[in-house]
This record gives structure tokens, C-alpha cells and sequence, in this order.
């Protein structure tokens, strides 16, 4: 404990004890959290993998009026003239 009225060097040692215990303490927290990292990874590598389903090659009958409206967004967006060559669908979660 310190003294109500502490000297310079009792103020020292305080504050030296208290940064050692700090660090002690980060350290400790470094250490738990690799190794919770550790175990994260591991159960992840033994998960199965999963490969994408592929989508089909064949050219998705879209009616003109989608074409232009994708073409004129492009545009727009990009702000120069363009030209749209294909329109393929994203293989993002919910697309049917």
C-alpha cells in the first residue's frame, strides 16, 4: 500500500508495480486470445469443403427492355460510352 503522503521514490515504485501489472495482464490476454485463435482455425480447417455449384453456360433469355436498362445503369455509372457483351448472373445467396 501506498502512504498518504508518499515520496518520490514510493511514487516510482507505485507507478513502476502498477505498469508491470498491466503488462502482465496484456500479455496474459494476448496469449488467451491466440490461443482461442488456434482453436478457431482448427475447427474451421476441419469443416468439409464445399465447392460452388457451377451455374450453366447457356446464355440466359433476357427481353430487350432488360438489356437496355442494364446498358443505359453501365452508362450511367461509368460515365463513358460502352457497350454490354454479356449479361451473366452473380452466384450470391438467394438467386434463383
Amino acid at each position: 500500500m501506498i502512504s498518504e503522503y508518499p515520496t518520490i521514490s514510493q511514487n516510482i515504485q507505485f507507478i513502476i508495480n502498477g505498469f508491470i501489472i498491466v503488462m502482465l495482464v496484456l500479455g496474459l490476454l494476448t496469449v488467451l486470445c491466440t490461443i482461442i485463435g488456434h482453436f478457431f482455425v482448427r475447427f474451421e480447417n476441419q469443416k468439409p469443403q464445399t465447392t460452388k455449384p457451377q451455374l450453366p453456360n447457356q446464355p440466359i433469355d433476357l427481353s430487350p427492355e432488360i438489356v437496355a436498362v442494364v446498358a443505359a445503369a453501365v452508362n450511367v455509372i461509368i460515365k463513358q460510352p460502352c457497350r454490354v457483351l454479356e449479361i451473366k448472373p452473380t452466384d450470391q445467396p438467394g438467386n434463383k
